[in-house]
């Protein structure tokens, strides 16, 4: 490659160049202008004055913006800049000045211009009303009072000097709007500005670090080998040494090098080459087309081609098609022979003529001969004319899908061999077009494969893997888990996101499931969490009942197995995510190791890929069935165009304030590549080319309608905002161009040019083309090719009932329920934050406005305060600053952290009786005697939902009759806090139920009747059973009755707080016996396969 000998040269002359020898190249290139722009983003805007930021938003100046601005200079250093760089930083100090000139003369002046308006003959009454200046002088008063204005109003315009003419008002408004209007000219320069000194200190920076880099990017090694060549001092040497060590020099596919690539070899075989020395001059061979240029969005410049092709001596044609049939390179030169066929004059078409190359003959299998190009025409509406965008896609690919169908069915042959469906293709525009097509031949039994050698950076399934990622890096943060449970790998709808909203103890559950992989990310890296995860959330089994489950799977195993390969992402899931945002914008170099990986089960199906991956490929049939549709291009900013330089070479032009004439020349040379992909698309092809045109909405803008219509699509839009030009093109056009095509090229080859309605093919007509005289139009009843139908065997076994995942919230909500079925697989946790209003005679407390009454209640909320307790230490004062934060990624930060942190000390410092009469004080037990967070499975096997609530409800009273359901599987759930005090160990769970405003709410009587409501009584027994097994495995010597302490529920709005009289308030504490804890041991002794934790 041309990277590869650019490194060879950087490597023999690394002293002359000035960088070490040897270094590695790197995939990271794009890494300095990155890395610059964020610098000035964070010292130029985040503390910027007003000043600047006025400007700045003026300029619509943003991260996302100049990030493309800088990468568009940086991908093109040889180009012109439109306009040159200048000083952005005089435009807002003159902003400020002129708005505040502005917002006095308004104050001091705008009625009395108002005034003068209104009297008859003043002013021009065709520009000037005053219900006309009215507004705009309201406009230019609320323009003058928003600190951050979005744009410049056009009142601004309205009311400039230069409109008044010679009768100018008693007024320095005027004369103020229009300096403003010429400044507004500097205003939207500001970001070609800024982005032009960025890179230009991000090159000169990184030419100093070169000195010393440990590794090379693929840019680097051209732009160092360019200007060492352009180096006065030195590059006529290096030029020298290069022709020597090189004499001869062969460039193949040169239409797609870059202006960078092609000064390069310019300047070692071209302009600096001797002549006359009497040895044999150096040769530099370049062997391109410019007709299949279709690279501009990697960087490839046909114009570079152009200038070699100026530059050389001697030009030699390839004249003969080696791949199509005789028919077919017949219908394609009829299709281009027209004038400026490519809308460039430089890039021309010479008709071909047929190789020697041997071709293999396609024999229809019912006995009718086909066209070697089909036009399959799209019939448009009787009364409009034409067709809506979605109706002629459901044309074309019905179409398309039953002629494909039927040539697979009717015993077609290729040569010897039966037409298998991998010598087919269907070249598409977009992917979204292959998924399409991809659908259709599904639904009709036919397997397709979309051909992609595409990066799997670039696939949804890595988009969505970055989300699951984040949200394992911070399984507090809910709009990251929903994010990443709203993917299709995780596949959560709306419905069940929703309920996670109002259901804490089911967000804290699936927090802790991705916390359990950061955790395993931490301890075995991330291709054993990843497995882990996408193993317990059936990821593989989701994917697997999609139609392209083989592809995603395989994406997304690829993917973790990439992640286990870099170093950064090793390091963790934050790590991770830093190292592949970086590679993703900075473009991935190494796509061999990022391709998409190749499928066994590809090899025979029908092929679908974009004309761009085709190139260089042939097939024997190609279906196209997307050709008609085109859209107006996008030219975003900066936009690109060509010119010829002083020196009378081709350049490139970055153009940021782009001028109507500049526009569409930018159209037009976009246009010209979309024509040289047609002519790439229609060259596929050995034996048959199905071609979709017609009148349809955007068929003005295809390449079809120059090439048989003769519209030009550049002129199809006038390149003002807004407008667009009449629809250009009518079903009498089209007929019009297909005749006089189909006549052309008949001429040369009857059995070349056929032209069908797509309703006709659909039905299972088609063309015949019975002789010399047909005209194509003739149609016949094709083999029904329909498969016998199937019936499935029926299904006469049972399936045992699958253990599940349940919870305690699954049982509770089954309490009132007697369906006598299965638990349902993983349901969460329930609410904690039932609300239990306060009673209207009661006076509210002094406390009324406190923090804990005020914040809002919720799963949400409860989350937000978990993680809180989670981080905090209980001996120490809180961090406020993780207290934000936490407020932050929970949606709260119009809450005072301080406050926040103040009511959560008094819970934690309050002391505690456990059901014993002992007090206990969460600060005195130390960091090492706690654990928070336990993760416990409790395994039963025929578990009853009754028993279980009977065997609870001999000490504690719950309100609910209980179901008859049974389960087989674990019980899952998380301990919030378990500790050891005293000898005796203690669970504790928080809860954030708001039960009224006032601290007799959350004495004994109502937290007794709020653990009865919410059957908190059976979580606790639950969990001092999970805590019973535990600790009897773990503790030598255990006793129940010795080292459990009890369970206490500590909520969080009444802890703290003292009501005269009335102990223990906020804190409800209980024990269950051994006699209870011993029956439910038994409840769950028969345990399922795969052992409890």
């Amino acid at each position: 490659t041309i990277h590869g000998f650019c490194q060879r040269v950087v490597d023999e002359h690394a002293l002359s160049i000035g960088v070490p020898s040897g270094l590695p190249v790197s995939a990271d290139s794009a890494a300095p202008e990155l890395d610059r722009l964020a610098d000035w983003w964070r010292a130029q805007a985040r503390e910027a004055s007003p000043a600047r930021l006025l400007a700045f938003g003026l300029a619509g100046l943003t991260p996302d913006a100049l990030h493309a601005a800088v990468k568009a200079l940086a991908a093109n250093p040889l180009a012109r800049v439109e306009p040159a760089a200048g000083d952005w930083r005089a435009v807002e100090g003159e902003l400020t000045a002129l708005r505040d000139e502005l917002a006095a003369a308004l104050g001091r002046e705008g009625d009395a211009l108002l005034d003068w308006i209104g009297v008859k003959g003043n002013a021009d009454g065709n520009r000037f009303r005053v219900a006309w200046v009215t507004k705009w002088l309201d406009a230019l008063r609320r323009f003058c009072a928003d600190p951050h204005p979005a744009e410049l109003p056009d009142a601004i315009g309205k009311l400039a000097a230069p409109r008044f003419g010679d009768r100018p008002p008693p007024s320095t408004i005027p004369a103020i709007c229009e300096r403003l209007s010429t400044l507004a000219a500097s205003i939207a320069r500001l970001p070609a500005w800024i982005a032009q000194e960025i890179a230009a200190v991000a090159a000169a920076e990184r030419r100093d670090d070169l000195a010393r880099a440990q590794s090379l990017g693929f840019d680097d090694l051209l732009r160092l080998v360019h200007d060492a060549l352009a180096d006065r001092e030195g590059g006529v040497a290096l030029a020298t040494a290069l022709r020597e060590r090189h004499p001869l020099a062969l460039i193949d596919e040169c239409q797609d090098t870059d202006p960078l690539q092609w000064a390069i070899f310019r300047r070692i075989y071209v302009d600096d080459a001797p002549s006359g020395s009497g040895q044999a001059p150096p040769a530099l061979v370049l062997v391109g087309d410019p007709k299949q240029a279709i690279y501009a969005f990697r960087g490839a410049d046909v114009y570079s081609y152009l200038d070699a092709r100026d530059a050389v001596r001697r030009i030699h044609r390839l004249g003969e098609n080696q791949r199509a049939s005789r028919a077919l390179v017949a219908a394609i030169n009829a299709i281009f022979r027209r004038e400026r066929p490519f809308l460039v004059d430089e890039i021309g078409f010479s008709e071909a003529g047929v190789g020697a190359r041997p071709r293999r003959p396609l024999e229809a299998g019912d006995g009718a001969s086909r066209a070697a190009l089909t036009v399959v025409r799209l019939q448009a509406d009787p009364e409009s004319g034409w067709l809506g965008a979605s109706a002629a896609r459901r044309q074309a690919v019905d179409a398309c899908v039953a002629e494909i169908g039927r040539l697979l069915g009717s015993g077609a042959r290729l040569g010897d061999s039966a037409l298998r469906p991998a010598d087919i293709a269907v070249l598409v525009n977009a992917h979204w077009q292959g998924t399409e097509i991809k659908r259709a031949l599904a639904a009709a039994g036919i397997g397709a494969a979309e051909v992609s050698r595409d990066s799997v950076l670039a696939t949804l399934e890595c988009s969505e893997l970055m989300r699951i990622v984040a949200a394992i890096a911070d399984p507090t943060d809910p709009g990251l888990l929903r994010a990443a449970l709203a993917t299709t790998l995780l596949g959560e709808d709306a419905r069940s996101l929703r309920a996670l909203d109002s259901d804490a103890g089911g967000a804290l559950v699936t927090a802790s499931r991705f916390a359990r992989a950061r955790e395993d990310w931490r301890r075995h890296g991330p291709i054993a969490a990843l497995r882990r995860l996408i193993r317990d959330e059936d990821v593989g089994a989701r994917l697997a009942a999609t139609r392209d489950g083989d592809r995603r799977l395989t994406n997304l195993l690829h993917l973790v197995e990439l992640l286990g390969d870099d170093e950064e992402a090793r390091r963790g899931p934050q790590q991770a995510l830093h190292a592949w945002v970086r590679r993703r914008l900075a473009g991935e170099a190494d796509e061999r190791e990022t391709e998409e990986l190749r499928l066994e089960s590809d090899e025979d199906l029908v092929r679908i890929l974009t004309v761009h991956k085709s190139k260089g490929l042939e097939f024997p049939v190609v279906f196209l069935p997307y050709a008609w549709s085109s859209k107006s291009p996008r030219l975003a900013i900066p936009q690109t165009w060509h010119e010829r330089a002083p020196e009378g070479h081709w350049r490139a032009v970055l153009d940021f304030a782009p001028t109507q004439e500049t526009t569409r020349q930018c159209a037009s040379e976009s246009h010209a590549e979309a024509l040289r992909a047609m002519y790439v698309a229609l060259t596929r092809a050995e034996q048959r080319c199905y071609l979709f045109w017609g009148v349809a909405a955007g068929a003005q803008y295809s390449p079809l309608a120059w090439l048989l219509a003769g519209v030009d699509p550049s002129v199809q839009k006038d390149w003002r905002p807004g407008f667009k030009a009449p629809q250009p093109l009518d079903v009498q056009a089209v007929d019009r161009g297909l005749d006089a095509c189909r006549e052309r090229a008949n001429a040369s080859d009857p059995a070349s040019v056929v032209v069908v309605d797509a309703p006709a093919l659909a039905a299972g007509l088609g063309p015949t083309q019975a002789g010399e005289g047909a005209a194509g139009d003739e149609r016949h009843a094709l083999a029904d090719v329909r498969p016998e139908a199937l019936t499935a065997r029926p299904w006469r076994a049972t399936i045992a009932a699958p253990l599940v995942t349940t919870s305690f919230s699954a049982i509770v909500s089954a309490l009132h329920a007697d369906d006598g079925g299965a638990r349902a697989q993983d349901a969460v946790e329930r609410p904690d934050h039932d609300q239990f209003p306060a009673p209207l005679d009661e006076a509210p407390a002094a406390g009324e406005a406190s923090i804990r009454f005020r914040f809002p209640s919720g799963a949400q909320a409860g989350v937000c305060l978990h993680g809180v307790l989670e981080d905090a230490r209980f001996d120490a004062r809180f961090d406020r600053r993780a207290v934000a934060d936490r407020l932050l990624r929970g949606g709260y930060r119009r809450f005072d952290a301080g406050q926040v942190a103040e009511w959560l000390e008094q819970v934690v410092a309050a002391p505690m009786r456990d059901a014993q009469g002992e007090t206990i004080r969460l600060p005195e037990v130390p960091m090492a005697r706690q654990v928070r967070e336990l993760d416990f499975l409790l395994c039963g096997h025929a578990v009853s939902d009754r028993a279980l609530i009977e065997t609870v409800g001999t000490e504690f009273a719950i309100d609910a009759a209980a179901g008859a359901a049974r389960w087989s599987g674990f019980l899952r759930g998380f301990v919030d806090l378990v500790f050891e005090h005293g000898g005796r160990y203690y669970l504790l769970d928080w809860k954030s139920n708001h039960l009224g405003d006032s601290a007799s709410r959350y004495a004994a009587g109502p937290l007794a009747t709020a653990m009865r409501a919410n059957a908190y009584s059976l979580q606790a027994c639950l969990y001092a059973l999970a805590l019973h097994r535990w600790l009897r495995r773990r503790l030598r010597g255990y006793d129940y009755e010795r080292h459990f302490g009890g369970a206490l529920y500590v909520f969080l709005r009444g802890a703290g707080l003292e009501v005269p009289g009335v102990e223990r308030v906020g804190v409800h504490a209980s024990r269950p016996s051994a006699r209870l804890i011993d029956a439910l041991d038994r409840l769950f002794a028969a345990a399922p396969r795969g052992g409890e934790r």
